[in-house]
C-alpha cells in the first residue's frame, strides 16, 4: 500500500469503488478521484508516491486540454461535456471500453431500444424478440401497399448490417478481467454483463431474420394478387436501369430479367446465372448449365422423356469431359454435390441434385400436382423414376 500522505484530502481515504467518475490512460499505480457538482479534484499518485493536485476544472475535457498526454488517450464519450456518475476503471481496459460504447451507439441507429443502462440489466431472450418483432414487422394485408417489397428488403439490411458489426467487433470477444495495477473494479463486471447481453441479442437478430423471411414468403403465398401487383411495379423499375448497371449481372440483360415477370417463361440465361452464383457459393457443388440435362438425361431437349437402356462407354467420356469442363469454368478443384437444372418442354423448370456424401439422389419440382400424384404411386411408377434411373448410371 502507498505510505499515508497527510496532505491527500479525507475523500481519498474513501473506498475507490465508490468514486463517481470515469478516467483512465493516467500511467500511474493508483488514481483516486472525489468528484463535486462544482469541480474535479484529480489526486495522481506516482511511483515515488508525490502527491500532484490539479483544481477547479469542470470538466474531463478541459483537464485534457491542460494535459496531452490525458488527450492523446481522449475522454470517454459519456464523459464528454460535463461529470456525469459514471464508471471507474484503470487505462488496461480504457480501449475496449471505448469500443464497447461505440458499438452500441452504432447499433441504437437500427436498435433505439438498447442502451449501455439497458444492456447492463438482467435481460432474457424473450424480452429481446419482443422488442425485434415491434421494431422489425410486415404489415401486410391483400390491398397492401405494392412498396412491400421495399420494407422488407430495408428491414432485412437493418438486421444484416447490425449482426455483421456485432459478429465482426473484437470486443464482443474481450475479456474484461482484472489486471496486475488493481483488483477487480465493479465495471468490469458490468462490462461482461453488456457482452452478454449483446451476444443474446445477436443470436435473436438471426432468429428474427429467418422468421422475417418466413413471414415474407408466407405474405407471397397468401395474398397472390398483392404479390403480382409488387412483382409488376418492381419489373417497371427495372426498365427504367441504366445499360451500364446491367453489367453487374453479365450475361443477363433486362430482356432477359423481364422473364421473371407476371406470366412470362424463364429462360436459360438467369437460370445459369443463378446456378453458377449459387454453386460458386456453396463452394463444393458443381453446378451445371441447361444444356446438360438436354443432353445426357433424356432423349432430346424438350427434357420430357428419359433416356433408357444402359449408358455406352462412349456417353460417360462425355459426361466426364462436360463436368471437367464445368469445374474449370467454376475454378473447383473438388466437389462432392452436382446441381442440375431441368427444363420440361420449355414450359417448367425443376432440378436435380446429386450428393456423393450422404450417397443421395433428389428431384425438386415445385408443382403441386406431380407432388401429390407421386405421393400415391410405388416409387418406380413415379414421374421422374425413369429419370432417377439414368442418374443412377451416370453415378
Amino acid at each position: 500500500m502507498h505510505p499515508r500522505n497527510p496532505k491527500v484530502p479525507k475523500a481519498l481515504e474513501e473506498d475507490y469503488s465508490l468514486t463517481t467518475a470515469l478516467v483512465f490512460g493516467l500511467g500511474s499505480d493508483q488514481t483516486n478521484i472525489h468528484v463535486s457538482t462544482q469541480f474535479i479534484e484529480l489526486h495522481l499518485f506516482t511511483s515515488k508516491y508525490r502527491l500532484v493536485s490539479v483544481h477547479s476544472y469542470a470538466s474531463i475535457a478541459n483537464f485534457a486540454e491542460a494535459k496531452p498526454w490525458y488527450r492523446e488517450a481522449g475522454p470517454a464519450p459519456l464523459l464528454r461535456g460535463g461529470v456525469p456518475s459514471v464508471w471507474s476503471y484503470c487505462r488496461c481496459n480504457a480501449s475496449s471500453f471505448l469500443e464497447l460504447s461505440a458499438l452500441i451507439k452504432s447499433c441504437q441507429t437500427y436498435l433505439p431500444f438498447i442502451s449501455f443502462a439497458s444492456l447492463s440489466m438482467a435481460t432474457d431472450y424473450s424480452q429481446y424478440q419482443l422488442f425485434l418483432d415491434r421494431q422489425f414487422h410486415l404489415p401486410y394485408s391483400d390491398g397492401g401497399d405494392v412498396k412491400l417489397y421495399v420494407d422488407f428488403e430495408t428491414h432485412s439490411q437493418h438486421l444484416r448490417d447490425t449482426a455483421a458489426q456485432l459478429s465482426a467487433s473484437p470486443v464482443m470477444n474481450h475479456p474484461f478481467t482484472s489486471c496486475e495495477h488493481h483488483v477487480a473494479l465493479p465495471s468490469d463486471s458490468r462490462a461482461l454483463a453488456v457482452v452478454e447481453n449483446l451476444r443474446l441479442l445477436l443470436r435473436c437478430i438471426r432468429t428474427k431474420q429467418v422468421s422475417l423471411y418466413n413471414d415474407w414468403c408466407i405474405a407471397l403465398d397468401k395474398f397472390p394478387a398483392m404479390t403480382e401487383r409488387m412483382l409488376r411495379s418492381l419489373m417497371n423499375e427495372a426498365g427504367h436501369v441504366s445499360d451500364h448497371k446491367w453489367t453487374k449481372v453479365a450475361p443477363v440483360s433486362y430482356s432477359d430479367f423481364a422473364t421473371l415477370g407476371v406470366g412470362r417463361w424463364l429462360n436459360d440465361v438467369v437460370i445459369n446465372y443463378f446456378v453458377q452464383k449459387w454453386c460458386s457459393r456453396e463452394g463444393t457443388t458443381l453446378g451445371l448449365s441447361t444444356y446438360f440435362a438436354g443432353k445426357f438425361l433424356f432423349q432430346g431437349n424438350s427434357c420430357t422423356t428419359a433416356k433408357t437402356g444402359t449408358l455406352t462407354l462412349a456417353d460417360e467420356e462425355r459426361v466426364v469431359k462436360s463436368c471437367r469442363r464445368t469445374m474449370k469454368i467454376r475454378g473447383l478443384e473438388f466437389w462432392d454435390s452436382v446441381f442440375i437444372p431441368i427444363n420440361e418442354n420449355s414450359s417448367h423448370w425443376y432440378s436435380a441434385y446429386i450428393d456423393f456424401r450422404l450417397k443421395r439422389i433428389e428431384i425438386y419440382d415445385s408443382l403441386q400436382g406431380t407432388c401429390l400424384a407421386n405421393r400415391r404411386k410405388p416409387v418406380l411408377l413415379r414421374k421422374n423414376a425413369n429419370l432417377m434411373l439414368v442418374r443412377l448410371q451416370i453415378v
